[in-house]
């Protein structure tokens, strides 16, 4: 039997046995990346096994996802997390430890995917985006080109975070990748960080939060560039018919997660989602909806020459991409976020 139907054929076993809740809650990111996961996996899921799918969304955010886990019974069942809280809320006991349950996947997956509370679900980036109408002639082609206002003259967006943003200020100025943590990790990485967004705090327009508003403020012409979901992009591109480009320089990729709530009642109904949510069929129809990376290599393997182009685990797309560094932002965040709140309030 050939690898990839023997991972199909493993994976409809791990989901034919009796659902045993009737309703399950999973949380997504909002916008264009809860509408896929609609589709590609609530819909169907509900559809064969019978299961009410409650949907809620959330930005990651620690405190929301503390509130939810102290309830009794928790108000979530699923949740998507990114790399940074895989970690951190397993630690801290907010997320049930199902990583053994899924070690036959473990061979199938990229680096990484698998964690003690977390089966990877896809890799997405977060990319510089501008207005294509906007820069007829010359276009904006790597990160540094954000920060060149006379060039690239109109206003910016940037998100109303310290992730990613504090990296892009230190890569812009020249930051070698390898070196990236290191220098952030320092007083003087630090400081140098927000020197170079001092230079182009005058032409933010928007800080924007959550996600999907940094599409919303690229549609309305509110700002000219950004950083964006790719997948939000692509959306916006393909469904709205949007002038809007891509700047893979410096992708800051990030993995996100498929975790269960500690303590969920409807924890056999959980894993049953989570075994269902890994399956090729499903996450390649996530894939072709919105233009993240899959985690399941056979997966990888099968797409079209015209998706795998979108996609920022794509040869070319990925040159200078970097991973996002969840131990140092399970590390540094809350100290981190409390000086940037500082910065932007000054």
């Amino acid at each position: 039997m050939s690898a990839r139907h023997w991972l199909v054929a493993a994976f409809a076993l791990g989901i034919a046995g009796p659902v045993a809740a009737a309703e399950l809650t999973i949380v997504s990111w909002g916008g264009a990346t809860q509408e896929a996961h609609r589709k590609a996996y609530f819909e169907p899921f509900a559809e064969r096994t019978g299961t009410r799918v409650v949907e809620d969304s959330w930005s990651s955010e620690l405190a929301r996802l503390e509130v939810a886990a102290r309830s009794r019974p928790p108000r979530w069942d699923v949740v998507q997390v990114n790399a940074a809280t895989v970690r951190s809320a397993c630690e801290s006991g907010l997320l049930e430890p199902i990583g053994d349950r899924f070690a036959d996947l473990e061979a199938h997956l990229v680096p990484g995917a698998l964690q003690p509370c977390g089966v990877g679900s896809s890799v997405g980036a977060t990319v510089l985006t501008f207005r294509a109408d906007r820069f007829t002639g010359e276009q904006p082609t790597k990160l540094a080109d954000f920060w060149d206002v006379r060039r690239f003259p109109g206003p910016r967006g940037l998100r109303k975070s310290p992730r990613v943003t504090l990296e892009w200020a230190l890569l812009a100025d020249g930051v070698p990748r390898e070196q990236l943590y290191a220098v952030l990790s320092s007083e003087d990485g630090l400081a140098r960080a927000f020197r170079k967004l001092d230079e182009i705090r005058p032409h933010v327009a928007v800080w924007w939060f959550p996600f999907a508003q940094s599409i919303d403020i690229l549609l309305s012409g509110d700002v000219v560039m950004t950083p964006a979901p790719n997948g939000r992009v692509v959306n916006a591109v393909q469904t709205k018919n949007a002038p809007l480009a891509i700047v893979w320089d410096h992708q800051a990729q990030n993995m996100d997660y498929w975790a269960i709530m500690k303590g969920s009642p409807n924890l056999q109904t959980s894993l049953s989602f989570v075994r269902f949510a890994s399956e090729p069929q499903a996450m390649r129809r996530f894939v072709e909806m919105i233009f993240f990376g899959p985690t399941l290599r056979v997966v990888a393997e099968s797409l079209e020459p015209e998706v795998r182009r979108w996609l920022p685990t794509a040869p070319g797309n990925d040159a200078t991409a970097f991973f996002v560094d969840p131990e140092f932002w399970g590390t540094h965040g809350s100290r981190l976020e409390e000086r940037f709140a500082a910065w932007l309030g000054s």
